[in-house]
């Protein structure tokens, strides 16, 4: 996939923790950083992407007091926060979150997944739909008011039945957590992490 080489990344790790029946999921601010080291960022080419919460912390819970998912799963319930990206010209925008994936969802540990969607998305103050392509430059196959943020692809906005240029653009990023059954049944405490990166693309 080809990007912007001046292209920019907001960095979010999540670090979820199972101990005695103590879950933790933390979705920690790291700044925000470019991709390699490219030249000095020129004026209109330069997008910066930013969340709303440096933290989600699910505190103590016992595995009856989680969410059944499925039904063989359990769910430590779905956080919201809110995702800006502010540019310097229109471009078209394309969202995408590096994180060790698990099928289409992404890895929580070594058994557990986290499920993540982007919704209510804005771009310039109006209300767009979106869905999931390949790189910001392809319609997607399929759009709607949400779309799953899956390994190695990016979510776009979409208006009118096409792509759409714009400098501002927001959207609310659901995080879904969850671990297999057997897995909720633990003795001592067992840590689970997973490290993931917000990304924005533009074209």
């Amino acid at each position: 996939m080809k990007t912007n080489p001046d292209q920019s990344k907001c960095r979010r790790s999540l670090r979820p923790a199972l101990g005695c029946g103590l879950w933790l999921l933390a979705l920690g601010a790291h700044g925000q950083v470019t991709i390699g080291a490219p030249p000095p960022a020129v004026p209109g080419e330069t997008c910066q992407l930013s969340l709303s919460e440096p933290d989600i912390d699910y505190g103590g819970l016992t595995r009856g007091r989680m969410q059944e998912h499925g039904a063989q799963a359990y769910s430590l319930g779905k956080r919201r926060l809110m995702l800006n990206v502010n540019c310097r010209t229109p471009v078209r925008i394309g969202i995408r979150l590096q994180a060790p994936a698990a099928g289409q969802d992404y890895a929580f540990g070594s058994l557990g997944r986290v499920g993540v969607r982007l919704e209510r998305a804005q771009l310039d103050g109006h209300s767009v739909m979106v869905g999931t392509a390949d790189t910001p430059g392809t319609l997607p196959a399929a759009y709607g008011p949400s779309a799953p943020l899956t390994p190695g692809r990016v979510v776009v906005p979409v208006q009118g039945g096409g792509l759409v240029t714009g400098s501002r653009f927001s959207a609310n990023i659901e995080v879904d957590p969850f671990l297999p059954q057997d897995a909720a049944r633990v003795r001592n405490r067992t840590p689970f992490e997973t490290n993931g990166t917000f990304e924005v693309i533009w074209e």
